[in-house]
This record gives structure tokens, C-alpha cells and sequence, in this order.
């Protein structure tokens, strides 16, 4: 019986293991089609249009300058997954480092320094890999959502743990017409359910010239 269990055990740690890899290529897999697949195929699109030699000299132009800047949006794409599936960006100071290069690029062409504020937080602490992809997609999302909708003067980020708790809170001014502001609409409901797959709650503070997404779980 001993040994019978000793054997099973080795078994089922085998076949946890292969699930584990199973599953990193399926998540793979739909990265690649969620991130890459529509702009790929805007790529495409573009380039058949420019060939059909439809455009004028200046439109043509255009165009290309459009490709080229798609082109370095799909890099970004691929660079965003490889490092949330590399070991070697695992721990906690990876993922910081992530997120502001990203809110420093975004928000560069606005003239803005994004503020960080990070207390509580071991960067030497190694993060689980799904916890750590999912923050940065709804980190992403909140950046994105403020350089498309807001016009802003300034963006703060405070992230940190404390009394068993982890926040994350993306704060930022509103400069833009009502009509213009985005409410609510698919990105902060696709926020709410990455936010839920990783133990999260995730709510929308909003007053008349001021916007926060904020995060909260377990402390990590």
C-alpha cells in the first residue's frame, strides 16, 4: 500500500504538471488571438487598400504611416505576452517595472509623468503568473481608457498592501466634453471579469472632473 501510494502520488504530480503546461499553451494560444489576431488582420486589410492603388499620393502616405504604427502596436502585443509567460519576470518589481514603462509611453505623447506610489509591496516577491498578467491587462486597460476618453493633466497610480488587503488605484482628471466621456461600455466590463478571475473586486469612483478605477483582493 506504501509503495502503491508513493507511485500514485508521482502520478498525479506528473499529470498536475502536464495540465500546467496544457494550460499555459492555451492561454497562450488566446493571447495570441485576442492581441494579435484583429490587429494583424487590420494589417492586412490596410496594406490590400494602399496596393489597389485607389489613394492619392498624401492618402497613400497616410495609410503607411497607419500600418507602421499598427506594426509597432502588435510588437507591443507580442512583447506583453512573452513577458507574462517568461519565468524570468515573475517577481513583484517585474511587474511594476512593467507597468510604468507602459503608463510612461502612453502618456508621453500628453506630456505627462505618471505619479507611482508603492508601499507594502516585497518586489522581491514572486507573483503568480495568471494574478500577474491579469494586472497588467486591467492596468493597461485603465491607461488606455484615460489617454482615449479623458484629456488629462495628471495620473496617479497607488498600488499597495496593507492590513491583508492588496489596492490598485488608477486616479486621473477629466478634461473632456460629457458627451465625449466613456461610460461604463465593454473595457470596464471586461476589467470586472479579469478582475473576478483573480479574486478581485474592481469599482469606478467618478465625480465631475475626476475618474479612479480601483482594484482590490487579498494581499499579495
Amino acid at each position: 500500500l506504501a509503495l502503491g501510494g508513493v507511485f500514485y502520488a508521482m502520478y498525479r504530480y506528473r499529470l498536475n504538471q502536464v495540465l500546467h503546461v496544457q494550460r499555459i499553451r492555451n492561454k497562450i494560444s488566446a493571447d495570441l488571438h485576442d492581441e494579435l489576431g484583429s490587429v494583424l488582420t487590420q494589417i492586412s486589410l490596410q496594406s490590400d487598400m494602399v496596393s489597389r492603388d485607389i489613394y492619392t499620393e498624401e492618402e497613400k502616405q497616410q495609410e503607411l504611416q497607419n500600418i507602421r504604427n499598427t506594426s509597432r502596436e502588435a510588437i507591443l502585443a507580442m512583447s506583453d505576452i512573452v513577458w507574462s509567460v517568461s519565468a524570468g519576470h515573475d517577481k513583484a518589481s517585474s511587474l511594476i517595472d512593467r507597468m510604468k514603462d507602459h503608463a510612461d509611453l502612453m502618456l508621453q505623447p500628453l506630456d505627462i509623468v505618471p505619479e507611482f506610489i508603492i508601499t507594502g509591496i516585497r518586489e522581491d516577491r514572486v507573483i503568480d503568473n495568471q494574478l500577474r498578467q491579469e494586472l497588467f491587462l486591467i492596468f493597461k486597460e485603465a491607461i488606455h481608457n484615460i489617454v482615449k476618453h479623458a484629456s488629462p493633466t495628471y495620473v496617479k497610480i497607488d498600488m499597495h498592501n496593507a492590513d491583508g488587503e492588496f489596492e490598485l488605484k488608477v486616479k486621473n482628471d477629466i478634461n473632456t466634453p460629457r458627451e465625449r466621456q466613456a461610460v461604463g461600455g465593454h473595457g470596464l466590463k471586461n476589467m470586472k471579469q479579469r478582475a473576478k478571475t483573480i479574486g478581485a473586486t474592481l469599482e469606478v469612483e467618478a465625480g465631475d472632473n475626476m475618474y479612479s478605477v480601483i482594484l482590490r483582493r487579498r494581499e499579495m
